[in-house]
């Protein structure tokens, strides 16, 4: 069983949306982000209540994998939470609180915009990659759920779907190639017009 809730905005960090990466040889290929909930976007009492409903998942999804022990557990620390702090360790912004979610199936990404539906528009597969890099502000549908493998307890979030929000500023120090060079004006495409008179 899974608890799923929506998440509040967040910024993305390593997206890997479009295909499946290997994290370790043997394992099965997962789309996968890291979401970055960072002091800033958490100010909004709308997106902390959205994050106070994924910590309430949490607790929910201990308590349908060990019922009646997940509390006791969770004070004695012995099941490993979604939730890291590690900012510093990541050089993420002061603050950050983060988690990792993973999915075997390719995630589904829309837009803040309708579409004609009138529902978030859908974005193409092929366009993932360049509009949800690292540093994208985003929204995401999880799923909390209960694991127990080879001794590692805890709690994780599958990766549902996404939403990208917004623009931010680029967090993996990669530069757009429009910003990089300068335009050489004799270089402009040829004007099929001028060939076929």
């Amino acid at each position: 069983m899974s608890t799923k809730v929506i998440s509040p905005k967040a910024v993305a960090s390593y997206p890997h949306l479009d295909k499946p990466q290997v994290a370790e040889e043997g394992q099965t290929p997962k789309y996968s982000i890291a979401l970055l909930f960072t002091p800033e976007l958490l100010k909004d009492p709308a997106e902390k209540a959205r994050f106070a409903a994924m910590k309430a998942a949490v607790l929910t999804a201990a308590e349908e994998k060990w019922p009646g022990k997940a509390t006791d557990m969770l004070k004695k620390k012995m099941l490993r939470l979604p939730f890291r702090e590690d900012w510093e360790a990541k050089d993420y912004p002061e603050g950050t609180v983060f988690c990792n979610v993973r999915s075997t199936q390719p995630p589904a990404v829309v837009y803040a915009h309708a579409g004609p539906d009138g529902k978030p528009a859908r974005m193409p597969v092929e366009q993932i990659k360049d509009e949800v890099y690292a540093g994208a502000i985003v929204r995401a549908s999880l799923s909390a759920f209960g694991y127990d493998k080879a001794g590692n307890r805890g709690i994780a979030f599958g990766l549902n779907n996404i939403q990208k929000l917004g623009e931010g500023d680029r967090i993996d120090g990669r530069a757009a190639a429009e910003d990089e060079f300068d335009v050489d004006l004799s270089a402009a495409p040829a004007n099929l017009e001028d060939l076929l008179s």
